[in-house]
């Protein structure tokens, strides 16, 4: 056995579970020692693999902000990457291999959204030719997060305004025509809700 061979063995040796030790012991080549210990590792890797593809394909992002959702998805794939090695090529199938990777994570990311919110989106994005890159996806459905809440807050205030107005108006000494007394002043003519002394004195 080379003083290479030996070396790298007794590396291999003292950081590999000691189950292993046996059956690196009578291994006579550096090739023959990788083989070995690659085919253990690589079984192993196979339930890891499987587990992260399905909560991938489950993970939805159920009311989650879109910067949240893409993120989580991002730690996935990432830790998906770690155990799928795309194998060098220079007959260019390398570049069609990563294309494809990265439509399914488009694909991923656009099934996880909230159907309710971006199916509208949704179907904007998968209507493009070609579609654009993950990044650019991502962008858009933050656009449309931010939309949406613009417009929620618009709608809003006068929701607010209204609600106010009505309780105000159908209190019982206005139903029955009555001039409110305010509790806090005792003066009639307004409440306590409009009472300067609370509320402040308008500007002269």
């Amino acid at each position: 056995m080379t003083t290479f061979l030996y070396g790298i063995r007794a590396s291999w040796e003292h950081h590999a579970n000691p189950k292993l030790h046996k059956s690196m012991a009578y291994v006579d080549s550096a090739q023959k020692l990788w083989e070995n210990v690659k085919k253990r590792y690589a079984v192993a890797n196979i339930p890891k693999i499987h587990r992260l593809k399905a909560e991938i394909a489950s993970y939805k992002q159920n009311n989650e902000e879109v910067v949240e959702f893409f993120s989580r998805l991002i730690g996935l794939w990432n830790e998906l990457d770690n155990y799928i090695k795309t194998p060098p090529c220079k007959c260019g199938s390398t570049e069609k291999i990563i294309k494809t990777m990265e439509e399914d994570k488009i694909h991923q990311f656009l099934m996880g959204l909230d159907d309710k919110q971006y199916s509208t989106v949704r179907s904007q994005i998968l209507a493009m030719e070609p579609l654009p890159s993950i990044k650019k996806i991502f962008n858009m459905a933050l656009q449309e997060e931010n939309h949406r809440s613009a417009m929620a807050n618009r709608k809003a205030q006068p929701e607010n305004m209204a609600a106010f107005a009505t309780s105000h108006l159908t209190r019982p000494g206005y139903l029955l025509g009555e001039r409110p007394t305010c509790k806090h002043c005792g003066k009639t003519g307004h409440d306590e809700m409009t009472c300067y002394e609370l509320v402040g004195y308008p500007a002269n």
